[in-house]
């Protein structure tokens, strides 16, 4: 099966696969409310997959491998205002953003 998908090191949900002997690289990803204002991220996994927030997700458009660029952090609330594939001004409150886990890139 390994062979016929090309060997995945992580599943559809950005989690890291076990190979062969049983031994799989922890990805370093950060929660996207620890990047500084005006850096680029990937959505590499999500600390939450609950529907209720998977639906909230999907309703802003942002999924797996979803390139976003932080614009504005505020600091009495820790939400985020990002930006990513055309959309601006988008406002990801603090709870939503404890559960996104991003790459720097």
């Amino acid at each position: 099966m390994d062979k016929l998908m090309g060997f995945p090191r992580i599943d559809p949900h950005g989690l890291p696969l076990t190979d062969k002997n049983g031994n799989f690289n922890r990805p370093n990803y950060n929660r996207i409310s620890q990047i500084s204002v005006q850096s680029t991220v990937v959505e590499k996994t999500l600390r939450d997959s609950s529907t209720e927030f998977l639906l909230f997700l999907n309703n802003k458009s942002i999924q797996l491998n979803t390139k976003i660029t932080i614009e504005h952090v505020e600091i009495f609330d820790g939400s985020l205002t990002v930006s990513f594939d055309g959309y601006t001004d988008v406002v990801l409150g603090k709870s939503i953003c404890v559960r996104i886990l991003v790459e720097e890139g």
